[in-house]
């Protein structure tokens, strides 16, 4: 590659333009559930896997919300990067996360459990906390990892 060509490369640019409108604030897991929920396809909560993440400043208030993930029956595929990049181009300092069972059913299986661990180590590096993770089920219920003490 000369230097002609270096020239040519395009410039990125980072941008966020909050609104002024206040932020809700997340203080427990009822909190995040009644923010999340509504990021939820709530047709689709018996049909396949959603994952989504909530975003927060350092007081845990709500910065903004991302449907980022949608899969089958029993899983869907989750990219960090993906989760990780929104949270550094939006300033984030806390993040949580939340996906379905459209089984119905609240416990975590091992694949969330490996899921929640790695996307808390690599929040570390970033210093970016990982607040909690959520389970929905399909009729207005959740569990959370925060109140299980798995985080």
């Amino acid at each position: 590659m000369n230097e002609n060509q270096l020239l040519k490369l395009r410039e990125l640019s980072i941008g966020y333009s909050p609104k002024e409108t206040p932020l809700p604030q997340i203080r427990n897991s009822s909190d995040a559930y009644r923010l999340l929920k509504d990021l939820f396809e709530p047709n689709s909560l018996g049909l396949n896997e959603q994952f989504v993440v909530l975003y927060m400043n350092r007081a845990n208030r709500v910065i903004g919300g991302l449907k980022a993930f949608k899969g089958g029956i029993s899983a869907t595929v989750v990219d960090h990067r993906i989760i990780f990049a929104t949270a550094l181009k939006v300033l984030a300092s806390g993040i949580v996360i939340a996906h379905n069972h459209p089984s119905g059913n609240l416990e975590a299986s091992e694949e969330d459990l490996n899921l929640t661990k790695k996307i808390k180590e690599a929040g570390e590096l970033l210093d970016i906390r990982l607040i909690d993770h959520l389970i929905l089920g399909i009729k207005d219920d959740y569990s959370s990892f925060t109140e299980k003490g798995w985080l």
